[in-house]
């Protein structure tokens, strides 16, 4: 996929790339190493938050946040119905694509649809406590997180959405890769939720010459499963 105008950015900081390239081939630290750890660092101070990991992109992000939630198989997940989308070009091959309700499914979860707020196209918190609600009626699933999804820049009605979590005991996991740098009340996109998350698509609001994602959290036991979960289940972080 070609990205427009990558190229006319890239050509302006080529001098400062290739020499961060030598760099690092120079030193062979192509895992973790240095580097990685500033970013990550900067990457916290800017959001607002204790912790980020760093890892291959954002749909692995949201995966690692699910699993540090000790979410199972066959509990239920609240993501909104409409987030990060791609179409087909032909009418043989159209398509959507749901991001955020797919990290649900690889983390063997069950994704439930909450309706979005029309002007915003954020969740709508009111059919979000709806379908709480339905779900528990059943008896059968369990609800264990909300998945919010800031887009287009604008922030999630997080009073509201808080406020219903609170309520049913439910952590949030703010999807911010398309608001990133976006504000709510003073704090920054991915540092409301319990657990935070962004891509670094080239197309997104920061993005990156090729894939990238991070967590951000405060909570440091979160924070260390999370590293933990990321490194094939080891405590320490080397390779």
């Amino acid at each position: 996929m070609k990205f427009k105008r990558l190229n006319r950015q890239s050509r302006a900081i080529k001098k400062e790339i290739g020499k961060k390239i030598f760099e690092v081939l120079e030193s062979s630290t192509f895992i973790q190493g240095p580097n990685v750890k500033k970013l990550e660092q900067e990457l916290a101070n800017f959001v607002g938050v204790d912790e980020c990991i760093t890892c291959a992109n954002g749909t692995d992000a949201l995966i690692l946040a699910i699993k540090a939630l000790n979410i199972q198989k066959n509990d239920v997940v609240f993501v909104p119905d409409f987030t990060f989308f791609a179409s087909g070009e032909t009418p043989a091959y159209d398509f959507t694509f749901v991001a955020s309700a797919e990290a649900i499914v690889l983390a063997n979860a069950i994704p439930v649809f909450v309706d979005v707020d029309i002007k915003t196209m954020t969740m709508d918190p009111k059919d979000l406590e709806e379908k709480i609600n339905e779900v528990q009626a059943t008896m059968i699933y369990h609800p264990k997180a909300i998945v919010t999804v800031d887009l287009f820049g604008n922030v999630c009605d997080y009073e509201s959405i808080k406020k219903i979590a609170k309520r049913y005991d439910l952590p949030i996991i703010e999807d911010a890769a398309q608001a990133f740098g976006s504000e709510y009340k003073g704090k920054k996109a991915g540092s409301i939720g319990t657990i935070g998350t962004t891509s670094f698509f080239p197309a997104k609001n920061v993005g990156c010459y090729g894939d990238g994602g991070a967590v951000f959290t405060n909570d440091l036991a979160i924070a260390k499963k999370i590293r933990s979960i990321a490194n094939h289940g080891r405590e320490d972080e080397s390779f």
